[in-house]
């Protein structure tokens, strides 16, 4: 177990590390639907929404207009489209996401107590930069990070993606802290392989996934925490 209190330089994983993304995106998909095709029975909507699951896992959770499209080109007879049915959809969608997504339980005291210890805290995260930025103002993140120590991929080229330690190092980089001095919190094994591969420590997050069993050495975290508030203790 290591001392998190040790630590000069904090980076954070923004979904389904700090903020419940995942968990948004899902039932907001299925709200959208549900408020969309009103005149689809249950027994339609078992067909659909698995086949949404699967196309939002192809298509990418950052492109409703696509996994949208393609369930309505997919499943016509069953939807019975309008002409405006996919503008609908996307309007409802955002709606739902927005008024779901919210920080973890104590994520935001556990980041409060680091600002009152003079830590400093940057941002690696996966996504297109506007969207990543808007989340963290919808959840009152923003004033936690300077706008320095928020890292993007999608200010990157492609191969600089987590699990590259690309941004993780350029987070330490940027502070002037150097990686022995620095943790990384994530959710998953992209996240924890990128920070072993940039020399920080490494800390998993679970309450939202868990790590599958059998995973190399070098996509282990350094400790995991079950949840932010056992990090105020």
């Amino acid at each position: 177990m290591i001392d998190h209190r040790t630590f000069e330089l904090h980076i954070f994983d923004l979904d389904d590390t700090l903020i419940n993304t995942r968990y948004s995106y899902t039932v907001a998909q299925e709200r959208a639907v549900r408020a969309v095709f009103r005149q689809v029975k249950s027994e339609g909507l078992s067909q659909i929404l698995p086949d949404l699951k699967w196309l939002c896992r192809q298509f990418g959770s950052g492109k409703p207009d696509e996994y949208f499209k393609a369930l309505i080109t997919s499943r016509s007879s069953i939807l019975d489209p309008g002409p405006d049915s996919l503008q609908k959809l996307l309007e409802a969608y955002r709606h739902e996401f927005d008024s779901l997504l919210c920080c973890f339980e104590s994520a935001k005291d556990y980041l409060q107590l680091l600002k009152s210890q003079g830590k400093t805290m940057a941002l690696v995260s996966n996504g297109n930069p506007l969207t990543q930025v808007n989340k963290l103002k919808r959840v009152g993140l923003i004033g936690y990070f300077d706008e320095e120590l928020v890292f993007v991929s999608g200010n990157y080229p492609p191969s600089q993606k987590k699990p590259s330690p690309h941004m993780i190092k350029e987070a330490c980089r940027v502070s002037n802290i150097s990686a022995d001095k620095a943790v990384f919190y994530g959710n998953n094994t992209s996240d924890m392989l990128a920070g072993n591969l940039a020399g920080v420590a490494t800390i998993h997050y679970n309450g939202s996934t868990e790590l599958t069993e059998g995973i190399p050495e070098l996509a282990k975290p350094s400790t995991s925490i079950d949840s932010w508030k056992s990090m105020l203790e």
